[in-house]
């Protein structure tokens, strides 16, 4: 019996580790990718850079991460997973939850530019339960504009 619940708790404390290390590695990586792209835009330009990043294979889309640009304004300048939203205003977004994530994104980029997260909930693609997503974004410093890319919890 002690036996059975220490195996159990060896067990629950790996697949906890796990986790933390899954979740460490897809901050890591998301923080990579805004990081390149940022500089791929700047070396670039923006109309260069939304043909690169729409490209599955271009090096900007890594399973779920993906990066997109948004205005000051609120325009969805680049979604690299969703091309409709490319263009759209989007500053009136709201998640499941009423939460307008994208005012939010913007307030806190132009806060601390040099890198800032926002919660909010979102489906998540491969399960479609609603999952608590944050994203990392930072300044384009050329324009008035960031990348995020953001990752599931």
């Amino acid at each position: 019996m002690i036996t059975n619940k220490i195996t159990m708790l060896i067990i629950f404390f790996v697949l906890a580790s796990w986790a933390q290390v899954a979740m460490a590695s897809n901050e890591d990586r998301a923080l990579e990718l805004i990081d390149r792209a940022i500089a791929h835009i700047e070396a670039n330009g923006i109309d260069q850079a939304k043909k690169d990043f729409m490209d599955p294979n271009g090096g900007f889309q890594d399973g779920e991460l993906y990066v997109f640009v948004i205005n000051y304004e609120g325009m969805m300048l680049i979604h690299s997973k969703t091309a409709a939203l490319n263009g759209r205003d989007v500053l009136n977004m709201k998640d499941p939850t009423g939460t307008y994530f994208t005012k939010d994104m913007i307030a806190a980029v132009k806060q601390h530019p040099e890198g800032a997260e926002t919660e909010y909930m979102w489906p998540h693609p491969e399960t479609k339960k609603l999952s608590k997503k944050l994203a990392y974004s930072k300044k384009i410093p050329s324009m008035d504009a960031f990348v995020s890319v953001g990752v599931y919890q």
